[in-house]
């Protein structure tokens, strides 16, 4: 909803006591061209950039052992220095100073600015105790990441552009962040 445009969010749990469940940090292996990600330096590298795979409603994506919290910090760390002055502007809900904003744009949008994933809360529930869990994809947020509070990554929910993937599952702009751009004949 709109209302929540530009509203603080802890992405990633740091520590037992607000996780999702025992040892369930929210972590979640990203398909790759070889297939599932698992580790931490798949984890760090699937934070820090992009792999190009597209995920769309509906994927289900399955969650990666323990709480990551040095892969974690790396990965947003190294994000963070894709575009080091990019701040979040209360006032206007928008990333401000970003290298995306300069003369030369190092990018379309702050390389800050991320598709997250939103998951089916009863869907997990059921697969938790069959050993790691699945998440199966019900919506796409824009987040910007703003930093590392702690164990914790902190940021705010803001505008990302998609990518409609064949004749999936379209989005509802009232519900998502998400926007995309559809040729239609």
């Amino acid at each position: 909803m709109q209302a929540d445009l530009g509203l603080q969010v802890t992405l990633k749990a740091g520590g037992p006591q607000t996780s999702i469940a025992p040892g369930v940090y929210f972590p979640v292996r990203i398909p790759t061209y070889t297939g599932a990600s698992t580790g931490g330096s798949d984890y760090r590298a699937n934070i820090s950039g992009c792999n190009g795979i597209p995920i769309s409603i509906g994927t289900t994506l399955q969650s990666e052992n323990g709480n990551m919290i040095g892969p974690t910090s790396q990965g947003i760390a190294d994000l963070i220095a894709l575009d080091p002055m990019a701040d979040w502007d209360p006032a206007t809900k928008s990333v401000i100073n970003s290298c995306a904003q300069a003369t030369t744009a190092c990018a379309p949008r702050s390389p800050r600015i991320v598709a997250i994933p939103i998951f089916d809360t009863a869907v997990f529930e059921s697969t938790k105790r069959q050993g790691l869990p699945v998440f199966t994809v019900v919506n796409i947020l824009g987040f910007f990441i703003d930093q590392m509070q702690g164990n914790d990554v902190v940021g705010y929910l803001t505008e990302v552009p998609g990518l409609t993937v064949g004749a999936g599952p379209g989005l509802d702009p009232r519900a998502a962040f998400l926007w995309n751009i559809q040729l239609i004949r």
